[in-house]
């Protein structure tokens, strides 16, 4: 499977979301899979960032799946897309999940689990030199403590 123009369409219309508001979305654009648990956290040097936010079209979606294709069929590998609240650009990317270890969850309870994966996901954040990551349990964005400039 891989996604239709319909799907890119509606991925894009979650990015944009309402002007003032942040906006996203992850999905695998093969199996069309959404996480809806963890942390989202860009891979190095994936990132398609386009300023301001009102110069993304649904078409760079597909465009970014077609010249992406060979790492985005990967099945850790998800599509991405945000905007932030400002408005200033939109980011377009290959993401990573940062999920609760089984093993942890085990010995020391889902919580502890929990929170290391989002430790690992900010630490992964910040080594990347990210903004921020997307939990999708606080469903919003969570500042690394990094800056780009």
């Amino acid at each position: 499977m891989t996604l239709s123009k319909a799907q890119f369409h509606k991925y894009h219309a979650q990015m944009m979301a309402t002007p003032g508001e942040e906006g996203g979305f992850t999905v695998h654009a093969v199996t069309g899979e959404e996480p809806s648990t963890g942390t989202m956290v860009s891979l190095p040097d994936t990132e398609h960032l386009t300023a301001p936010a009102s110069a993304t079209k649904p078409s760079a979606l597909p465009h970014y799946v077609n010249k992406n294709r060979e790492s985005l069929s990967r099945p850790d590998v998800y599509l991405g897309g945000w905007k932030p609240e400002s408005d200033e650009f939109t980011t377009i990317d290959r993401s990573q999940r940062f999920g609760s270890d089984p093993k942890v969850a085990a010995e020391y309870g889902p919580d502890v689990a929990e929170a290391d994966a989002l430790t690992s996901a900010l630490d992964m954040g910040l080594a990347r030199n990210q903004f921020s990551a997307y939990n999708f349990k606080r469903q919003r964005s969570i500042p690394t403590g990094g800056d780009r400039a």
